[in-house]
């Protein structure tokens, strides 16, 4: 009996550290995979702002929709743009009334050329017609930033958290817009549902689809990237530890350390690779406080200049391979990447004026 027990646990120990094992994360090589491939990149266009629209700071997001226009989200202003860079216009206003927004999250296409517009401050959705004039609101029930729609209006995901004594770590949200509160149908991710202790690092997703409809989600604040090809449930996990990038990031940004590093923006192109840019600390980044000013004891955040504080790699990652393809360092702040392999750098002018640049970037092999 006892060689009979000592045989089956060795048997579940076998089982649970192959178990074990599968779980664990490829690690993904610093090594270059593709000697001849380069990234190319054209000459740099920006976004044309009228006075009335000024930026006051970096851009929170960017977006494109369906007819190629590029969206732009700066706390509660709505610019939309042509796919040349011509202004189009502006939409809304602040406030929590319709049509009206506070903080705006991120921009979603549904079907119909319609928009939803993500307001966390307000905790709303508000959808626009293909017009671009307002339709209604949906109420949701927690903060979340990030979405992409996987089936509308009953399957969007989204990246966000709950909040009080029993709020899930794990960072996706599968939520159902079907009705005038939406609800989360399932809650799951790559953390595990336990944060080791004092690691409150942001949680926040990038979130992708490829061609075969599989989910690719990238950590903003750890070089994890997560392959869903059941959402919940069958996944593949990579990870990639540079020198540039060793650890996820857990603190915030002040002026006697460089800033953390940061996965800024993503994308998944037609050949299934995944572009990656990740803002790393520019070599002058102390400058960007040279001019910092204190408001009621804390720093003011539009005395920051944020676009001295990043340069930015990008790679080109084949998650089937678990390789890097390629990789560019860039000189200034990429803060996204738009469909089409579209770079968005931030950068301001000699006047100090905000600008934003649209840059293309292709795979040269």
């Amino acid at each position: 009996m006892p060689r009979f027990r000592r045989l089956v646990l060795a048997l579940i120990a076998s089982v649970w550290a192959s178990l074990v094992s599968a779980q664990q994360p490829e690690r993904i090589p610093d090594a270059v995979s593709c000697a001849q491939c380069a990234i190319s990149l054209s000459a740099q266009t920006f976004l044309r702002v009228p006075g009335a629209h000024a930026l006051t700071g970096a851009p929170y997001r960017l977006r494109v929709d369906a007819q190629s226009r590029i969206w732009m989200l700066e706390g509660n202003s709505i610019l939309v743009f042509d796919r040349t860079g011509r202004f189009r216009q502006a939409i809304g206003r602040r406030g929590r009334g319709p049509g009206e927004y506070e903080s705006t999250s991120d921009v979603l296409s549904l079907p119909g050329d319609s928009m939803l517009i993500l307001d966390p401050l307000s905790a709303r959705a508000s959808v626009l017609s293909p017009e671009l004039k307002y339709v209604r609101s949906m109420s949701y029930p927690f903060m979340f930033g990030r979405g992409v729609v996987l089936r509308w209006p009953d399957s969007v995901l989204v990246s966000g958290r709950t909040s009080g004594p029993r709020a899930s770590v794990e960072p996706l949200y599968l939520m159902n817009f079907a009705q005038p509160s939406v609800r989360a149908t399932r809650n799951f991710g790559s953390v595990g549902g336990v944060l080791r202790p004092g690691y409150s690092r942001d949680i926040t997703q990038h979130i992708n689809r490829n061609a075969r409809g599989e989910v690719i989600t990238v950590d903003h604040a750890a070089y994890d990237i997560t392959i869903w090809s059941k959402l919940g449930a069958d996944r593949k996990q990579l990870q990639r530890r540079p020198s540039w990038f060793a650890a996820p990031s857990t603190q915030g940004i002040g002026p006697n350390s460089p800033p953390p590093p940061a996965i800024s923006g993503t994308w998944v192109d037609a050949s299934g690779l995944l572009w990656v840019a990740t803002s790393v600390p520019a070599p002058g980044w102390k400058s960007a406080w040279s001019g910092m000013a204190l408001t009621g004891g804390e720093i003011k955040v539009s005395s920051i200049a944020v676009e001295l504080l990043y340069d930015t790699v990008l790679e080109v990652i084949d998650p089937v391979k678990a390789r890097v393809v390629a990789r560019a360092q860039l000189n200034g702040w990429i803060l996204d990447v738009l469909p089409g392999t579209r770079l968005v750098k931030y950068s301001v002018d000699i006047t100090g004026e905000p600008r934003v640049g649209i840059i293309d970037a292709k795979l040269v092999r």
